[in-house]
């Protein structure tokens, strides 16, 4: 179980043309993505994503990324109108179903034990993630919003504002 599904309030927002990609391929395809230099991104940067799928980006696409350091946490390719929001989603659905079945498991267990303080505190420990959970689907639904109702143009407004 990964734990980037608890992170998108720390995610960075990044909108940039590609330079280059290196493309490998190990049970899935892994991406290094490195960004063009221009006014929004003065650094060399370079940001790594995993998917099936072979021909989501290419050079020069124009996206924008939420970032969690170097891993790419959601994007839209603004060049080919692809995004992996039904992906992160379905990801985070998963997770949290996870999350709930095994809090449903603690529940039993605090019962059939008549409530012991360990099984009581895996069940607030379980509420705890699930929570957790729960407020950044919320985060999630947000920056996907944002990510894909804004155009090119304001995106980059905004960016340069807030830069």
């Amino acid at each position: 179980m990964s734990f980037d599904i608890f992170l998108y309030a720390k995610t960075d927002l990044r909108m940039f043309n590609i330079k280059e990609i290196n493309l490998e391929k190990k049970g899935v395809f892994n991406y290094e993505i490195k960004a063009k230099k221009d006014k929004l991104n003065p650094y060399d940067e370079s940001f790594v994503y995993s998917d099936k799928s072979e021909d989501i980006f290419e050079a020069n696409d124009e996206i924008i990324i939420s970032n969690l350091g170097k891993k790419i946490i959601l994007f839209n390719n603004y060049s080919k109108n692809i995004n992996n929001f039904k992906k992160a989603k379905k990801t985070h659905l998963l997770n949290l179903a996870l999350l709930g079945s095994l809090n449903i498991f603690f529940i039993i267990l605090a019962f059939l034990n008549n409530f012991n303080t360990i099984n009581c505190f895996l069940v607030l420990f379980g509420l705890l993630f699930l929570t957790m959970g729960l407020i950044n689907l919320k985060l999630l639904n947000k920056q996907i919003h944002i990510l894909k109702n804004f155009k090119s143009e304001e995106m980059k407004q905004f960016l340069e504002k807030n830069h």
